[in-house]
């Protein structure tokens, strides 16, 4: 069976471009609506302009918005040791709010992933060599395209344009991107599935980084 690819002429009509009788809230006119919507995203799914690449984009402007103060090195054991977030003093305001949240959400830059490194695309997981060779994306190898890092870390305070954390898997003077309250009914999906290498792998590593830096990873 072939398939048309979706049709792309402004002149058609679009999914968004409804009657006054289809926004109304509620009623046949917006069960029609999703209808719509739903048949044109199926469309799209089954067409060409599914795996064909956007137009060039401009380099995304991220600038890090403090950094991190710890007695960490790479690979050291984070899981109970404590350290500071310090953020630039105009993020001060942001963090009105914050200190009503046991676990903060901490997106952060591997500055000290070389390039090679971030050209690798399969690892093996921990760096250990007795689990199987998988794609970076199936890991939390640091050694991926964008090296970007996440911990959800336990906040025990803050104090000024600083929060006090324990549990960041992140080397004193990583740079900060962003921060986030985490909110267990949305951070927590249900009915979680790993697969064996993996299960294998924390079980024997439990106690320690899973994000440990070993030669490989």
């Amino acid at each position: 069976m072939t398939h048309q690819p979706p049709n792309d002429d402004p002149a058609s009509p679009q999914p968004w471009a409804t009657s006054s009788s289809e926004t109304k809230t509620g009623g046949d006119g917006q069960t029609s609506f999703w209808q719509r919507v739903r048949r044109r995203l199926a469309g799209l799914l089954r067409g060409e302009d599914l795996l064909r690449p956007p137009p060039p984009l401009s380099p995304p402007d991220v600038r890090p918005i403090g950094w991190v103060r710890s007695p960490l090195t790479v690979g050291g054991p984070y899981r109970t040791a404590e350290a500071w977030i310090v953020l630039y003093p105009e993020h001060a305001p942001r963090l009105a709010g914050l200190d009503g949240y046991s676990h903060v959400a901490v997106l952060f830059w591997l500055h000290e992933v070389r390039d090679e490194l971030r050209a690798r695309t399969q690892v093996h997981p921990r760096g250990d060599q007795s689990l199987p060779l998988v794609g970076v994306f199936a890991t939390r190898s640091p050694h991926r395209p964008n090296p970007l890092g996440l911990s959800v870390v336990r906040l025990l305070e803050v104090r000024g344009h600083a929060l006090r954390v324990s549990g960041l898997d992140a080397a004193d003077r990583t740079p900060v991107l962003d921060l986030k309250p985490h909110l267990p009914p949305y951070d927590c999906p249900q009915d979680v599935t790993l697969p064996p290498w993996s299960i294998a792998g924390h079980t024997r590593d439990a106690g320690s980084s899973a994000e440990a830096a070993a030669p490989g990873q």
